[in-house]
């Protein structure tokens, strides 16, 4: 089938512009490389999704990925990276269904977060407020509210053709259910539903009790609203951000 690893990305995500995951890996079909997976390095089999075989995915499915996700991360946890780099890593083993382990997924006023420090550090509060890294990451200097998560909330394209570049349907490769759309129901692929997780996890919770109640037929999403989320200089910096209550005890 391959042999794979998560490789380390170029810059951390308060650095980067775009195209931060190095493609060192090959997908191959008769042995022609085909496509890439960002973020990894190696050489695995995959599956023609056109007939000229520009562009493919794996053939190892979502199941099989996480146990090999989970032991990347130990493995990563052993060597001494910056933390903002990290989170990219993280990033990557969420995304293949892994347990993020011993790697930093998010920053608080307090540092930087594992998920297992995550789950702690929020049965502090009732209210908790998740912010896109997006938009902190080129302010430096910035003093989040205490009871503030900044994480990142989008999921990075995997595959793609060495001929356009293109990106490919990462949540329909990576899940067992095709029906699948953007991480909801929650399915722990982006940080930032990994931290609501840890959030629901800490309050004694499900995950669905702190969104917001869909339309008929749509699926759940986090309340989202204009709120302060950190200080530089003393001025409030307000942002369209996830806003958790932790439900009323009856």
């Amino acid at each position: 089938m391959g042999r794979m690893c998560i490789a380390l990305p170029r810059t951390s995500f308060h650095e980067r512009r775009g195209g931060n995951f190095q493609e060192l890996s090959a997908i191959t079909i008769g042995g022609f490389k085909t496509s890439s997976i960002g973020g990894t390095g190696g050489i695995i089999t995959g599956e023609s999704k056109r007939a000229s075989r520009d562009v493919a995915t794996p053939s190892v499915r979502s199941k099989a990925l996480q146990g090999w996700a989970s032991e990347q991360a130990q493995l990563l946890s052993l060597l001494s990276i910056d933390k903002a780099l990290q989170v990219d890593l993280a990033q990557m083993v969420a995304l293949f269904g892994g347990d993020t382990g011993n790697l930093a997924v998010a920053r608080t006023s307090t540092g930087w977060k594992t998920y297992s420090e995550l789950y702690e550090w929020s049965g502090k509060f009732s209210s908790v407020i998740l912010v896109d890294s997006i938009w902190l990451r080129k302010r430096q200097g910035t003093e989040l509210l205490s009871n503030v998560i900044e994480v990142e909330s989008g999921i990075p394209g995997l595959t793609g053709s060495v001929v356009s570049g293109a990106s490919r349907d990462t949540l329909e490769w990576l899940s067992d259910d095709e029906n699948v759309v953007t991480g909801y129901p929650l399915r722990e692929k982006s940080l930032q539903d990994l931290a609501i997780k840890a959030v629901a996890s800490s309050w004694g919770v499900d995950t669905t009790s702190l969104m917001q109640k869909p339309e008929e037929g749509a699926q759940p999403t986090p309340r989202t609203k204009d709120v302060t989320v950190a200080y530089k200089n003393s001025e409030p910096i307000v942002e369209d951000a996830v806003m958790l209550n932790k439900p009323q005890q009856s």
